[in-house]
């Protein structure tokens, strides 16, 4: 190998190691971010909001108090009938002396049913295009895979064959 071609070699492993450094790092100070800041972000399954997002879209979500509530605000809330299920459509009406408040899917011509403020998750803050469709992705055993258990593996084989490569360099004492 010429020395060009090492130097040439070196140098891309330098800067892979670069890009993946600031792509784990970047990735947990966005999270610790997201963690300090109670926002969340959730997965657009449905067209009920169209046009003002599509299924495949991700919402960001941030907290807010029912007092913080205006009508004209797109918020989610957990279904009153089955808590696991998160809706998020536009608030229509807020009832101040009740605490109730009704919703309604942009490309819906019916309200939904009323329900109590204290099941607001937050207020959508952005809309991501398509950000939905990889974090669906990612909940799934193969996409789990991809993002976390392929990149760790990859990392570790790196190291390991750094680790057998100087373990099989003899030792050079280094002068002062």
């Amino acid at each position: 190998m010429t020395t060009f071609t090492k130097a040439a070699v070196t140098t891309s492993r330098a800067l892979s190691r670069l890009l993946v450094g600031g792509l784990v790092l970047g990735s947990m100070a966005g999270l610790a971010v997201f963690l300090i800041s109670h926002e969340q972000v959730l997965s657009v399954q449905t067209g009920s909001m169209v046009p003002t997002f599509r299924p495949g879209d991700a919402v960001l979500m941030r907290r807010v108090g029912p007092a913080n509530l205006q009508p004209g605000d797109i918020i989610s809330y957990r279904n009153p009938h089955n808590a696991s299920m998160i809706i998020t459509h536009r608030l229509i009406n807020k009832d101040n002396q009740s605490g109730r408040l009704t919703t309604e899917g942009d490309n819906s011509s019916t309200p939904d049913a009323d329900f109590p403020a204290q099941q607001v998750i937050g207020r959508v803050a952005a809309v991501i295009p398509k950000l939905g469709r990889t974090l669906d992705y990612l909940h799934t055993p193969i996409g789990l895979a991809a993002a976390v258990y392929l990149p760790a593996a990859l990392v570790v084989g790196a190291e390991a064959r750094r680790v057998i490569k100087s373990a099989n360099q003899p030792y050079r004492a280094r002068t002062l």
